[in-house]
């Protein structure tokens, strides 16, 4: 994969009705995104051609997430949707009672999800009916993971809260302090995530302890880390893409954008795909941080690049999806 886009080159952009902060997901051949008019927009992978468009009644920051049949999304008035993938027919919804702009996470037929109303819900896949429903002390913005049966996610109440994921019975907590916005990257028993206060750390889930924090600047770490070996990879509101030792907390190396990286990164290959508010979108080695390749999309980027089938897909806030990959 790593490969593939040393040769980097835009294969199609396809400009949508809004602002783009969705991050996208990408499923049998189609490219699932959301925007700022409302709209969930599945494209064909190939060529970007819009297959369908459904409405919802407010603006898409959420990553869709797909399984099976349905594709699942929050938008902005705080209702989750489920639409079936092949054309976008509606199949349920919920009304939570504020923003949904975090993405969901699918297991065992339930559907996890964080609002804005201080709570993570647990979905019955298939209706729609909420199995239960945890009550935190601020916004749940982060996506949760589901791991060993149970969920795990940050909170803006500062804590990294553990529950069954059957019953949603608290199994215990890490207090941090500060806000956590950023899904955590997990390797039981161990997770890393940054937060509000300035700082990325490594947790212990069992033992409930922090294995080490990492600060520098007095920037806040927004964007979801990704891992590689030994290795854990962090964007900064600081400008910064950054690898850290795992076992250490170590800074291995650091590369400087132009804006705050909000957007995850993500592995590919042996690389690392970075996205700035400066509008560019970098691939980086990730055993020594040297800039391989590199695209100005001419707007902010805010959420994460994914990828599929030797491609990247991203979207701006210029209302453009862009799909890069090999010029052949």
């Amino acid at each position: 994969m790593g490969a593939v886009l040393l040769a980097w080159a835009p294969v199609w952009s396809v400009k949508l009705g809004a602002p783009v902060k969705s991050g996208a997901a990408i499923a049998q051949g189609t490219v699932y995104i959301g925007a700022d008019d409302g709209k969930l927009s599945a494209l064909e992978a190939a060529t970007g051609r819009v297959r369908w468009s459904a409405a919802t009644g407010g603006a898409i920051e959420a990553t869709p997430r797909v399984d099976g049949d349905a594709v699942f999304v929050g938008s902005s008035d705080g209702t989750f949707h489920a639409f079936r993938t092949n054309d976008g027919t509606p199949l349920w919804s919920h009304k939570t009672g504020d923003k949904v702009l975090g993405g969901a996470t699918v297991a065992d037929g339930r559907v996890f999800v964080g609002s804005y109303d201080h709570r993570l819900y647990a979905f019955d896949r298939a209706t729609g009916k909420v199995l239960w429903s945890h009550l935190t002390d601020n916004y749940v913005h982060a996506t949760p993971a589901v791991v060993q049966g149970r969920v795990l996610f940050g909170g803006c109440d500062g804590k990294v809260h553990i529950l069954s994921a059957e019953t949603g019975k608290p199994e215990g907590s890490l207090t941090l302090g500060s806000p956590i916005a950023a899904s955590l990257a997990v390797e039981w028993p161990y997770a890393w995530v940054g937060h509000y206060g300035n700082a990325f750390v490594s947790l212990d889930l069992e033992e409930k302890t922090i294995d080490w924090r990492f600060t520098d600047r007095a920037f806040p770490f927004f964007a979801t880390a990704a891992l590689l070996g030994e290795r854990v990879f962090i964007g900064g509101r600081d400008r910064f893409v950054r690898a850290l030792d795992k076992d250490s907390g170590k800074e291995l190396w650091r590369f400087e954008t132009k804006g705050k990286v909000d957007a995850g990164l993500l592995v590919v290959g042996e690389n690392v795909a970075a996205a700035s508010a400066d509008g560019r979108l970098y691939l980086l080695r990730a055993r020594d941080g040297r800039k391989l390749a590199g695209y100005d999309l001419g707007a902010a980027i805010v959420g994460g690049p994914a990828q599929a089938d030797g491609r990247i897909f991203v979207g701006a806030t210029d209302g453009r999806v862009h799909a890069f990959g090999s010029p052949r």
